[in-house]
């Protein structure tokens, strides 16, 4: 899952990237499959690769679940939270058995009916156990579950992981100086967000496994990071370094959205 400063917009921009290529436009409108980095950057020499990197697969199924996704709203009081689960079905199916488990513990569940593609269902807890930025607090993770049904047999499972956690941008008159302030808030907390500009890990992205990651993120805690920030040139990155930062307590911000892209008027419609 994703634990980001915009958590709807990168949540949706996660989503359109799991359906899209990395293709970059050019001013003469041509497409490519190459991404910024590879044609060189003050940082990395001129690499380029070719080809898909990621897995591909057939799927042949009757019913599945497309995507999970969820938003949140923790209140003010910090004493209760808003969950809503969403899931996107492909095919026919009855409904969705959708279950939010603590550390092995089941703290709410829910049976959605799929009316066309989609089922959703809201929960609402008490005194929840919030996700804080390292150093900060600790790190615990929500597990959303999702089980679709199709006359009483499951067809599909998939599950999620999220954080509770209220992010506010502060932004008010600075006395004496023009503009504003520009901050974050979590939980109540004021942050410095001290951290790192993100570039892909590896010049060749099929080297960069998961256990790399992980290791470049327990380096930023380790230097008192608390945020990173993800240059565009790159690549839409892997799970694997989203799992890290919510593992971790490590706040995201996405610069913007890798390369350009062939259509950007729905993408933009979808993110907004």
């Amino acid at each position: 899952m994703l634990i980001s400063l915009s958590e709807q917009g990168t949540l949706l921009a996660w989503r359109f990237a799991k359906r899209s290529t990395n293709m970059c436009v050019h001013r003469t409108g041509s497409m490519n499959l190459l991404t910024s980095m590879m044609k060189g950057w003050d940082w990395g020499p001129a690499l380029l690769t070719c080809g898909p990197w990621r897995p591909i697969s057939l799927e042949v199924y009757t019913s599945s679940i497309s995507d999970l996704f969820c938003s949140t709203h923790v209140d003010q009081s910090l004493q209760w939270a808003e969950l809503t689960a969403r899931c996107e079905v492909d095919g026919k199916a009855d409904e969705v058995l959708l279950e939010v488990v603590l550390q092995g513990r089941k703290v709410s569940c829910a049976t959605a009916k799929v009316v066309n593609g989609l089922a959703s269902a809201s929960f609402r807890t008490q005194n929840p156990e919030l996700w804080y930025p390292a150093r900060y607090g600790r790190q615990p993770l929500y597990e959303l579950k999702a089980t679709l049904l199709s006359e009483r047999h499951v067809c599909d499972t998939k599950s999620k992981y999220f954080g509770l956690r209220r992010v506010e941008v502060i932004q008010r008159e600075v006395r004496d100086a023009p503009g504003t302030s520009f901050f974050f808030r979590i939980n109540g907390i004021p942050m410095f967000c001290g951290g790192s500009n993100w570039i892909p890990a590896d010049s060749f992205i099929p080297r960069i496994k998961p256990s790399r990651y992980r290791d470049w993120i327990k380096l930023a805690v380790a230097g008192n990071q608390s945020m990173i920030r993800i240059w565009g040139g790159g690549i839409f990155e892997e799970h694997a370094l989203y799992d890290a930062c919510d593992e971790l307590g490590v706040l995201v911000w996405v610069g913007r959205f890798p390369c350009s892209l062939p259509d950007p008027g729905p993408f933009k419609t979808l993110v907004s």
